[in-house]
């Protein structure tokens, strides 16, 4: 069984990555808190709601600057099945909600969800792909 070291684009990625969603954690804390306890209301409402889609944009343009600076064709591709992968996960869950609403007069999916089932279905991908995609030792089967 081999290690695959990391290329310098999946280190960028990873920093990229982990500092987008602190600060996108950081800003749904303060702005949840803001709306809860400050009374935001009108028009300030809606400024304060574009406010953690910054760090949404953030989370995607690091995506893209990944599948930009791999030079590996198919590490590329692999990211591109995982991206390709959420995002069918997370229009498949919004679709399922709009005709149960639609259907049943059920109640909307919680906050976040969407979000929440592309990044889970995204990481879930990425380890199925890397797990199939493991060397093997030299040594013949027995």
């Amino acid at each position: 069984m081999g290690c695959r070291v990391k290329s310098k684009a999946e280190k960028n990625y990873e920093r990229r990555l982990i500092w987008a969603m602190l600060v996108y954690v950081v800003v749904v804390i303060v702005t949840t808190w803001a709306v809860r306890h400050g009374h935001v209301s009108g028009w300030a409402l809606y400024v304060v709601a574009v406010i953690p889609c910054l760090p949404v944009l953030r989370l995607i343009h690091v995506l893209a600057l990944y599948l930009h600076e791999e030079t590996d064709e198919f590490q590329r591709l692999l990211a591109v099945r995982a991206i390709l992968l959420g995002g069918a996960a997370m229009l498949v869950v919004s679709a399922f909600s709009d005709f149960l609403r639609s259907f049943a007069n059920v109640g909307a999916l919680s906050p976040f969800m969407m979000f929440s089932v592309f990044w889970v279905t995204f990481g879930i991908a990425q380890g199925v792909q890397a797990r199939m995609n493991r060397a093997g030792g030299d040594e013949e089967p027995a």
